[in-house]
């Protein structure tokens, strides 16, 4: 049997393992610590894009100071006739309005809406409205009327951050991650696991040396059923560590599937590369899709 690669392994996912669950705390902290995370990286942008010609305005600060052009910043929020309703299931449960049984919520409809602490305002622009979600911070250039528009010439998010250098191994070095192994109700996979055990530990002939250069096994999605998830097997649901000195982020899989409920994007890739863009790993949470609040 060869010897297997060793790397060097950190934890960095603490922060939300350690925490007791607190199902007392509203929405609007969790947005409103968002918002003032996000406000940094978007005044970064905002002064590449657009210099400094263009006054930054808080929302409901704008009918005061009338500015002919200016910046808002503030977090999207996307108004769905067909998303989920308590109102609505109630009225189901109580056989008032029978509701369609819907999987995707977005119709023509849909509007998008700006706000910060205190204001919302409606957007006019050609921002996609079908490619976003509730949840997204940006920064808008505009004007706004008297009817609680704001009006879009431009807009950015926090967009890619800088790039940490990664290490150079001196041998090739593998990460694998599972999904689908639905734990819960299927009996059929332990003969599968059976022979993936057996490869991973080089008792198998089939490429018994890549098997060994193997350094970490994850266990992702649509493994079990339970969310939101604390610890499983010794990590988090997102989970965050750093091997070799190089540093992964990732989760079982739901964040990507929810902003696919909420937006008319099909391919998952984009989802992920549009969440690396707006700068949020689950930005429909915690309005429509359930976490633990770690603030």
């Amino acid at each position: 049997m060869p010897e297997r690669l060793s790397l060097e392994y950190e934890n960095l996912s603490r922060k939300w393992s350690e925490v007791a669950p607190d199902y007392h705390k509203q929405y609007f902290n969790i947005y409103l610590a968002r918002l003032k995370e996000m406000t940094a990286l978007l005044e970064v942008n905002i002064a590449k894009k657009w210099g400094t010609q263009y006054p930054i305005c808080k929302l409901h600060k704008l009918s005061e100071e009338n500015h002919p052009k200016c910046v808002v910043i503030g977090t999207l929020f996307k108004n769905q006739k067909l998303k989920p309703s308590i109102l609505k299931q109630l009225a189901e449960e109580d056989q008032l309005v029978p509701q369609p049984i819907v999987t995707h919520f977005t119709d023509k409809s849909d509007e998008l809406f700006i706000e910060d602490e205190l204001q919302r305002y409606l957007i006019i622009s050609c921002i996609p409205c079908d490619y976003l979600v509730t949840g997204i911070s940006c920064a808008l250039l505009g004007t706004a009327d008297d009817k609680g528009r704001f009006i879009v010439e431009d807009y950015t998010f926090a967009d890619f951050r800088p790039q940490i250098p990664r290490p150079l191994l001196d041998d090739s070095a593998f990460v694998i991650f599972l999904s689908g192994l639905d734990l819960v109700n299927s009996p059929q996979c332990d003969l599968n696991l059976q022979l993936f055990t057996f490869w991973l530990s080089g008792l198998c002939d089939v490429a018994p040396f890549r098997a060994s250069k193997i350094t970490r096994v994850i266990i992702a999605g649509n493994s079990i059923r339970n969310t939101p998830e604390q610890s499983v097997n010794q990590v988090s649901n997102p989970y965050f560590y750093s091997l070799g000195g190089v540093r992964i982020l990732g989760t079982s899989g739901q964040p990507v599937r929810d902003v696919m409920r909420y937006c008319e994007i099909t391919d998952p890739l984009e989802v992920l590369e549009n969440c690396l863009k707006w700068g949020h790993l689950a930005p429909t949470a915690p309005r429509y899709f359930g976490v633990f609040s770690v603030l």
